[in-house]
């Protein structure tokens, strides 16, 4: 049975902030800019869906302890996020100068105190966006974030789109999945960024280092489990079809490696929104080489894709040529 970091979309974290009462973790006076006010200005869909806990003592807490966040007080100590049996722990940039919590419109906050700010918002899909708050062009133009693995698990390049996995080193299972980086400064422009792997540390390249750009500027890891949106069935020629859009993560981790762990999620997922449907009912062998066809048809098999178990069975390399819908030959249906 495989495990994932995250957990499945609905479940609701409970994040703690270790330490905030022993040591009076701070809330950001309300004269002046903060780093969540300078993400909801420049980047707001970063706070989109996210869990804004409410403070409570030492805890931020929502709904159950199905997953949780462990926020240190400083960035001395890693973030902790265990869920589904699987501990990761992530060490957040700037970590020896041990920038200390500051708490503000239910976020919190850690001043690197090299110019920059990190921001771990969890979201309610269960995946976490570390966001960085870049505030002028004496910042690092590089952010490391050394992570605690499970034995046996490595970062792993994509093929394509610049995302980094979380991978089983002989590829039999599949952990999380680092979404593309990207950057935006304050009047809206891109800033260049990319993905360094050194050892078992994710690095951000930010090339900040220009006049062209507009303070502050944000960037984001965004690490999730979940590749695809709740699929549902419906039904075509007499038998079931299954439709499925692929998350960001699934559109930028789509090499072939990793194509057996879509089609594991989109199964857990169908077996769990249909419990009463025998698993013949759910999918079967022309459900998979379709979704795998779909795969290697990105982009222009986008939005959603449509797997009819009816059709005539065809490997993925057979359907390409039809667009993934035999013998009709277009990719939706």
């Amino acid at each position: 049975m495989k495990r994932y970091i995250l957990p499945p979309l609905g479940v609701i974290t409970t994040v703690l902030l270790v330490g905030a009462a022993a040591s009076g973790a701070t809330a950001a006076p309300d004269d002046e800019p903060t780093s969540v006010s300078s993400i909801a200005t420049v980047a707001p869909e970063v706070l989109a869906d996210a869990v804004s806990p409410s403070t409570t003592g030492s805890r931020l807490a929502i709904g159950t302890a199905s997953a949780d966040i462990v926020l240190p007080e400083d960035t001395s100590d890693p973030v902790r996020y265990a869920a589904n049996d699987q501990i990761l722990e992530i060490t957040l940039p700037a970590s020896g100068a041990a920038g200390t919590a500051t708490v503000v419109d239910g976020f919190v906050s850690y001043d690197n105190l090299d110019g920059s700010s990190t921001v771990p918002v969890p979201k309610q899909d269960g995946s976490l966006q570390i966001a960085t708050v870049v505030e002028g062009p004496s910042a690092p133009t590089t952010y490391e974030y050394a992570l605690g693995l499970p034995d046996g698990y490595e970062l792993s390049a994509g093929d394509e789109g610049g995302g980094i996995a979380i991978a089983a080193i002989d590829k039999s299972n599949l952990l999380g999945v680092f979404a593309a980086p990207w950057a935006v400064d304050a009047d809206g422009r891109a800033v260049p960024t990319h993905y360094e792997i050194r050892g078992t540390s994710l690095v951000q390249v930010l090339e900040h280092d220009s006049d062209v750009y507009s303070y502050p500027i944000v960037a984001d890891p965004w690490l999730g489990n979940e590749l695809y949106y709740t699929p549902y069935l419906t039904s075509w020629n007499g038998a079931f079809k299954v439709n499925v859009t692929p998350r960001q993560a699934g559109k930028d981790w789509a090499g072939i490696a990793t194509w057996w762990a879509h089609a594991d999620e989109i199964k857990n997922k169908l077996a769990a929104s249909y419990p009463s449907r025998p698993a013949s009912q759910r999918w079967n062998d022309n459900v998979q080489e379709q979704l795998y066809c779909h795969i290697a048809g990105l982009p222009l098999s986008l939005p959603e894709y449509n797997l009819e178990a009816a059709r005539t069975f065809l490997y993925w390399e057979q359907q390409v040529a039809y667009k993934c819908n035999y013998p009709e030959g277009y990719f939706s249906n």
